[in-house]
């Protein structure tokens, strides 16, 4: 069989628990924090405020509640939704941060932040642009999120608002100098780019077998054979195997056709054989991903899933 070359991205990504931080101006706490996890060197490409919102999931109004470490690489900012701007966020939400150097390709402003470098104040309210990052393999809060590029509006001080650690206006086509804005004429900017970007992904959230059916694209009955791969961060422990099509339960899909799948660390070997509810990680892609926490179903539960599918014929 034809094997499956694979460009795996390692998702590193920043996890931890809620909790609440000093009163006041807190950054000096969060960086004193951020110095004993470990630290590790990224590498992205320049883009601009404007260009950074168009990737955005979600975009809220939040006050600012407190931190917290968890792991050995991450901390975890916890955020009361006053609105959302884009997106419809839960009405607490959680923000991990990796302590992370990265280095900026592109800019002539910039070499160098560190994602853990963040200034907030407890009680502030903050324009918060983000992608939802929970998935079924990770650790995170539900309502869990990261920023994007470090993109912090101060709503309270629109002059203190800041992308990669430096002054936002350095960033942006909109002037977020003192007194040459309005809090309400950010967010309408902000809200017009960001109008047309298509949601974050939804996952099944139940445990309920008939839910999982319903919402997965492809019900597959799957060998798995070699190991390649595994992932060991604060968000995420998991293995990535390359696995073989049994039989088409639901989806239009070949036996025989051969897959990646990411499944938690230590819950499958080679050889063995189980039902997935999954989709495609993109159009044409060789990779699959969970639509549940529960979407790995032993042999026994065959029966049961094929009643489920009959039910909805």
């Amino acid at each position: 069989m034809k094997r499956i070359r694979l460009c795996l991205m390692t998702l590193l990504i920043v996890t931890i628990f809620t909790a609440c931080g000093p009163e006041g101006n807190i950054s000096t706490e969060i960086q004193s924090s951020a110095e004993n996890l470990v630290s590790v060197m990224m590498t992205k490409k320049y883009i601009t405020f404007e260009e950074a919102l168009l990737l955005s999931s979600n975009v809220v109004v939040a006050q600012y509640v407190g931190y917290r470490n968890f792991g050995n690489e991450t901390i975890e900012f916890e955020f009361v939704v006053l609105e959302n701007v884009l997106g419809n966020s839960a009405d607490r939400i959680y923000v991990y941060a990796r302590n992370a150097n990265v280095s900026i390709i592109g800019s002539t402003s910039i070499d160098l932040y560190n994602i853990t470098d963040l200034n907030f104040r407890v009680g502030g309210q903050y324009l918060l642009v983000l992608n939802r990052i929970w998935s079924p393999h990770r650790k995170v809060q539900e309502n869990g999120y990261n920023l994007l590029n470090n993109i912090v509006i101060d709503l309270e001080n629109l002059q203190n608002s800041s992308m990669y650690n430096e002054p936002l206006y350095l960033h942006s086509e909109l002037d977020f100098r003192r007194g040459r804005l309005s809090e309400a004429q950010v967010i309408d900017y902000v809200r017009e780019i960001t109008k047309n970007n298509p949601p974050a992904v939804e996952y099944v959230m139940s445990s309920c077998v008939t839910e999982i059916v319903d919402g997965s694209d492809y019900i597959l009955l799957i060998e798995v054979n070699e190991f390649h791969s595994m992932a060991r961060t604060d968000i995420q422990h998991t293995d990535i195997f390359h696995c073989t099509v049994v039989q088409v339960i639901k989806g239009a899909l070949e036996p025989g056709f051969e897959l990646a799948m990411v499944f938690l660390a230590d819950t499958v070997r080679p050889g063995e054989q189980h039902i997935i509810a999954v989709r495609r990680v993109g159009e044409g892609s060789s990779m699959f991903k969970f639509t549940s926490r529960y979407s790995l179903f032993e042999i026994e539960q065959f029966d049961e899933i094929m009643a489920v599918l009959a039910q909805q014929q």
